[in-house]
């Protein structure tokens, strides 16, 4: 299927995206579609920024250590997914 690793391209497909994340492709359609995966359109293709992609999980792992630690989760969480 695809690679679990972000490859040194600069974007990705949705359904790249998906698979990265270990989302399904509906999911992550919709996700680009609510914002919380941004997303630029060129012509009739939908691409991912792997910076993107790279700062959400980023921000989750951050939000992850907080809420382990004790600390009340903030608002962030339900914007992330």
């Amino acid at each position: 299927m695809y690679e679990t690793t972000i490859t040194n391209s600069r974007t990705m497909t949705v359904t790249e995206t998906a698979a990265f994340l270990g989302i399904s492709r509906t999911t992550a359609y919709e996700c680009v579609r609510s914002g919380s995966i941004p997303s630029l359109r060129l012509g009739g293709r939908i691409l991912v920024p792997t910076q993107a992609v790279e700062s959400l999980l980023s921000e989750a792992s951050h939000a992850t250590v907080r809420v382990e630690q004790g600390s009340t989760p903030g608002p962030e969480l339900d914007t992330l997914f």
